[in-house]
């Protein structure tokens, strides 16, 4: 999977959370500033910042990567 479907889906599953880029940000101990460069593609999320967001969406990190 690329950075760029990983971001995709990782829009497509805070869409349907209802959760705001800040509440992510907050949730991770990031700035919005830095969620928002990782929708862009221009930053990438850790290993485990992106186990904790999947997480946050009911989802395993095994699961998401299928």
């Amino acid at each position: 999977m690329t950075m760029a479907e990983i971001s995709e889906k990782l829009k497509e599953m805070r869409e349907q959370s209802g959760l705001r880029q800040e509440q992510i940000a907050r949730f991770l101990g990031v700035t919005q500033t830095y969620v928002s460069k990782v929708k862009s593609g221009e930053r990438n999320l850790t290993v485990d910042q992106l186990g904790k967001l999947v997480s946050l969406y009911g989802c395993s990190l095994e699961m998401f990567l299928q």
